[in-house]
């Protein structure tokens, strides 16, 4: 007997969803319009050619959304205050746009129901194009175009030629929460990065073999082999510190490196003597997004190693032509790292390091012959008990307290050790007392060299002699070294270290002032589609800073030039000596002074309103007295 004949399973109907709005946006203003027009053609028509060919736009039938009006509608949302990183916002852009603004893209008016859709499919083929990777040619240069790239470079695709530049960065980095459901519970801490500062990194090395050996088999894990706690496959656990909006603790997503520029500064070797730059943009120069817990050195220091620095007068480029940036301050969070995946290869590099040290940093003292290390800089082994371990400047602190403490800082940096030369090409440095350097004086010593202002001092009793000469240190003892030669703790140190805060406004705009990048800001999941998408909101962010740092300069006062009297100036002098009744003026030889005047005054200070050609004084506004 035969079986019966199970009929076929009916498809499934489509999925039904609500309709999708994308005529809620407002028309790009002309301005805005040409701003994101050039800011994508900056990119160079050599990428835009490349990015044709590796989506094959053009090769069958013709599309309606060019690859090129992907982009701008993306960025044109990026221009908008308080806007999400959405298909659904990107279409609404160019839904908007006027005629005009879509003959300028090589587009027709899409249709409204269709406009979604279409978006989506274009912004998906250029994520994958540029997740892959392709090259293109910029002049004489080959670049190699991804997604890495793009993050780096198009925050500098907003600023005109006219800003100034610096070589000097600050460095800091933020969360973003992933909008990923949870699949597995009791998410753990399984980063390279310690969760505080305070934690050394042998002791987090033992505790993170330990996590890891405890997860396998229980969660699935990624290619890197961490625990994949949500849907978004590519966040990872992390920790982050408290501000405003959460308190500190374990996250799940993101975590997002910003570079932003901020004044050089000259140190001539006065502890308590800093000289700062011109006032220049704190724009964010370059970035990068890791899943959070991501080692941090090897996320940044490629970063800044790759970083330019425009000529002055010039725009930056897409192949990142210019000098390399010189000197990056950073917080703890980086400097706890090991030296050689951080310091090292930013010093090999050519940038010097300014930082914070840790509390396991600062109790590091290292011995050398006749010299002894704190804070990462030697000292004579004469060095008074009061001044060796001084405290950190609390951030409650004082006034009065900050600069009783910052004057200790100084008085001890005269003790310090001197470069006698520049290091060898092994990185050994040659040392120099500071007896021996003329900055300090002893009465139980002869000294050759010793500087005017230099302060006597007391040895111990029996000393004789401040050291056994010019001494040779390996490159293992300065791990801890500030750079441009600043010492820890003093005057010149902190308003180096100070500037470092002004990163902190790039990530009061990315969480508050102009974006909110957290778990709401956008649907996308998985690092490519985030690294995309946030890579216009950095360029948007940088035109707002632009923005509000030319109406600064706009509303500070000119400087103003002081008003001579005219009979003083080079003028009044000539026109004194061919007055009919000039006499030779005085010149303090002889016993009689004799006044001049001209007899006539200038025309810019001759007011035909006034008799005689006297300007009459307009009164002076009173004061308030100054308590």
């Amino acid at each position: 007997m035969s079986e019966p004949i199970t009929p076929p399973k009916p498809p499934k109907p489509p999925r039904l969803r609500a309709p999708i709005d994308v005529t809620e946006k407002r028309q790009p203003s002309g301005e805005e319009f040409t701003e994101a027009c050039a800011a994508v053609d900056w990119l160079g028509e050599g990428f835009h050619q490349g990015l044709r060919l590796a989506i094959n736009e053009g090769g069958g039938r013709p599309g309606s959304v060019p690859a090129r009006a992907v982009l701008v509608a993306w960025v044109l949302n990026a221009f908008e205050e308080g806007s999400r990183a959405e298909h659904t916002e990107a279409a609404s852009q160019l839904v908007a746009c006027s005629d005009e603004q879509l003959a300028q893209l090589s587009m027709v008016r899409l249709p409204v129901d269709r406009a979604y859709q279409r978006i989506w499919a274009k912004t998906d083929r250029v994520i994958k194009a540029l997740d892959d990777g392709f090259d293109f040619q910029d002049g004489s240069a080959t670049v190699h175009a991804d997604l890495a790239w793009l993050f780096e470079v198009f925050p500098s695709a907003v600023v005109p030629a006219n800003l100034p530049w610096s070589h000097t960065r600050s460095v800091d980095g933020t969360d973003w929460e992933t909008c990923g459901t949870f699949v597995s519970p009791d998410p753990e801490c399984d980063g390279a990065t310690p969760p505080d500062t305070d934690t050394p990194l042998e002791e987090h090395a033992k505790t993170l073999a330990k996590t890891r050996s405890r997860l396998k088999g229980k969660v699935e894990l990624g290619p890197d082999g961490r625990a994949i706690y949500t849907r978004d496959v590519d966040a990872r656990a992390g920790h982050r510190s408290a501000n405003h909006q959460h308190k500190a603790g374990l996250y799940i997503g993101y975590e997002l490196h910003l570079s932003v520029q901020i004044r050089d500064y000259a140190y001539a070797g006065k502890p308590g003597q800093l000289t700062y730059g011109l006032d220049v943009p704190n724009i964010i120069t370059s970035a990068r997004l890791v899943p959070a817990g991501a080692h941090r050195g090897h996320a940044t220091v490629p970063m800044l190693c790759a970083e330019r620095v425009p000529e002055p007068g010039k725009a930056p480029t897409p192949d990142r032509t210019g000098s390399p940036v010189k000197v990056v301050v950073w917080d703890r969070g980086y400097s706890l790292l090991a030296f050689e995946n951080a310091h090292g290869p930013l010093l090999l590099a050519g940038i010097e390091p300014i930082f914070e040290l840790t509390d396991a940093q600062r109790s590091q003292v290292q011995v050398l012959t006749d010299v002894t290390w704190h804070d990462g800089t030697p000292f004579s082994k004469y060095l008074p008990d009061h001044l060796r371990d001084l405290p950190r400047i609390g951030r409650n602190d004082s006034a009065e307290e900050r600069r009783r403490i910052q004057a200790l800082y100084d008085e001890r940096a005269r003790w310090r050790y001197s470069n006698h030369g520049r290091p060898d090409a092994d990185g050994y440095q040659r040392l120099m007392c500071p007896f021996c350097a003329g900055r300090l004086r002893a009465s139980q010593l002869t000294q050759r060299k010793v500087s005017k202002n230099a302060p006597l001092v007391t040895l111990p009793d029996g000393v004789e002699k401040c050291c056994g000469g010019v001494i040779t240190a390996a490159p293992s003892y300065f791990t801890l070294a500030q750079g441009l030669g600043l010492v820890y703790g003093t005057t010149a140190w902190t308003l180096a270290y100070g500037p470092r805060v002004l990163v902190e406004t790039a990530n009061s705009l990315l969480k508050d002032k102009y974006a909110a990048l957290t778990r709401t800001y956008s649907k996308l999941m998985g690092l490519a589609k985030r690294t995309f998408a946030l890579a216009f909101l950095l360029a948007g962010i940088n035109r707002r800073i632009i923005k509000a740092w030319r109406a600064k300069q706009a509303e500070a006062p000119a400087h103003r030039k002081r008003l001579r009297r005219h009979q003083d100036t080079l003028a009044g002098l000539v026109a004194a000596a061919n007055a009919p009744e000039a006499t030779e003026p005085d010149t303090g030889l002889t016993g009689t002074s004799t006044t001049h005047h001209p007899t006539t005054a200038p025309p810019s200070r001759t007011d035909p309103s006034t008799p005689s050609g006297k300007r009459a004084r307009k009164p002076r506004a009173s004061r308030p007295l100054r308590t």
